[in-house]
């Protein structure tokens, strides 16, 4: 048999249960109005200065390539294999395809080292200035030479040299920069943001 609750009476609730769905509801709300604000904050702060974030990030990845030969020759084993393992991620590390500092290799091979320092620079330049995007028939020009002599190397025709290796990575980096940099930043540039940031 169904039992009714009678007129006026309250249905009693423990002191654990009461307030159970008050507070995680302000609480919710709060964190929700932090959470929208946060977002709002990052999005602004990323759409600013996002060519300043790729900047360092770049900046902090080519010290750590070159400090890892400074880190085997001050001798902690254990800090330089973790850096050279990191690196070897991005890199073949090739030592006869390297440059050596202190006695030791570079985390990195030239031509990656010259590709990424040519990123940098051309980012740095691309941050001050407003340049126009390099056409993708001059960027294909500038990234054709790397192409010949990744090739000629991979079919043991001709055994490239560092200086051909740094002079390569140069004009791939500066293709790629050029090439993306501007139409990127033009297309950040052109985002709407509202008030909120959102």
């Amino acid at each position: 048999m169904e039992s009714r609750r009678e007129p006026g009476r309250t249905t009693l609730r423990s002191p654990r249960d009461a307030g159970r769905s008050e507070l995680p509801r302000s609480l919710g709300s709060r964190l929700g109005r932090g959470a929208e604000k946060l977002g709002g904050w990052t999005y602004r702060f990323v759409r600013r200065h996002w060519l300043g974030i790729v900047n360092f990030h770049l900046l902090v990845f080519l010290a750590g390539a070159l400090e890892a030969p400074l880190l085997l020759y001050l001798d902690p084993p254990w800090i330089s294999k973790l850096v050279y393992g990191v690196y070897g991620f991005f890199c073949h590390q090739d030592p006869s395809r390297s440059f050596f500092l202190f006695g030791n290799q570079v985390a990195i091979c030239s031509r990656c080292l010259a590709f990424y320092s040519a990123i940098l620079i051309m980012g740095l330049l691309i941050s001050r200035r407003d340049l126009r995007p390099l056409p993708a028939a001059w960027a294909l020009v500038l990234a054709f030479p790397a192409a010949v002599d990744v090739t000629l190397q991979a079919v043991h025709l001709t055994e490239s040299t560092n200086l051909l290796r740094t002079t390569t990575g140069l004009l791939l980096g500066t293709a790629v920069s050029l090439y993306l940099l501007p139409r990127a930043k033009s297309a950040v540039n052109g985002l709407g943001l509202d008030r909120t940031g959102v």
